[in-house]
């Protein structure tokens, strides 16, 4: 079972149909799911069939219930990805933070004698990074957005962790408040030989994942793990197999998930694992 396969195997309780179309967006394939419930979930062999037991049945049914109520604002909360499981050395020299937010502590601690070079546009952020993180170890602070093209774009505030170069609205369904920030190209700040190998590039622009790739294009060949947060949710600005495509043009392979968000039992994004593989 490869890489893709695995992934689409852990996401098998959400329902059958999520977990095909997961399948369809990396790998073109779809697990046998004809062997499924009244209610859509798929019937594994290793998973007792909850449905025909009229207590569990009920007890699933309202923690589903309860997992539609508090959906909403499980996105809205610090991210929570598990950097500890990456499967990684500690020979790491170079670590990319795109979208680094308050930071990402856990990875930090696994290399810690990676340089830093963290991109954060919100400057709410950048006090807590320069006196957190780079004045305990060598590293920058770039305060700039990544983008396709160098030039300037509105950036929309909906709280400490979500702010995006995406149209945004809050969850009472205003229209979040923006504010002006630069955008540079990562290749135009980054040059080719200020890459200290191997390199890890972590992205996580909430829906300008694809943009920020296309605008590191120099560099991309040269990075030897990728860690990016992949949306499902946003079809507007970018379908997932077009991240997995471009990453595969340098040589990155998909191998591993680290983590996913759900809503209403549908997946919303995911960090993705990328490798370059021999």
């Amino acid at each position: 079972m490869d890489a893709c396969e695995l992934i689409s195997y852990r996401l098998w309780r959400l329902s059958a149909k999520q977990v095909s179309l997961w399948s369809r967006c990396f790998y073109g394939k779809v697990f046998d799911m004809s062997q499924e419930s009244s209610d859509g979930a798929p019937s594994l062999p290793l998973k007792p069939s909850l449905w025909r037991q009229p207590g569990a049945w009920f007890v699933r049914k309202l923690k589903l219930k309860l997992a539609d109520l508090v959906a909403p604002f499980r996105l809205r909360v610090i991210d929570g990805v598990d950097f500890s499981a990456l499967r990684i050395g500690d020979e790491l020299a170079h670590v990319l933070d795109v979208g680094a937010a308050d930071g990402t502590p856990d990875l930090y601690q696994r290399l810690p004698t990676a340089r830093l070079d963290l991109f954060e546009p919100q400057p709410c952020h950048h006090d807590t990074l320069c006196r957190r993180v780079l004045s305990q170890r060598a590293g920058q602070l770039h305060p700039v957005a990544l983008g396709e093209h160098d030039g300037s774009a509105q950036l929309a505030l909906t709280g400490r962790t979500g702010a995006s170069l995406v149209a945004r609205t809050k969850l009472d369904g205003s229209v979040a408040e923006t504010i002006e920030v630069p955008v540079r190209r990562l290749d135009s700040i980054i040059k080719s030989g200020d890459l200290r190998r191997p390199c890890l590039l972590k992205i996580d622009t909430e829906g300008y994942e694809l943009a920020v790739l296309r605008g590191a294009t120099e560099i991309l060949a040269e990075i030897d793990i990728a860690v990016v947060e992949v949306h499902f949710d946003k079809p507007h600005l970018y379908k997932p197999y077009e991240i997995i495509d471009l990453l595969g043009e340098y040589g990155l392979e998909l191998v591993d998930m680290l983590d996913h968000h759900v809503r209403s039992h549908h997946v919303v994004c995911a960090d993705l694992v990328f490798e370059r593989r021999a």
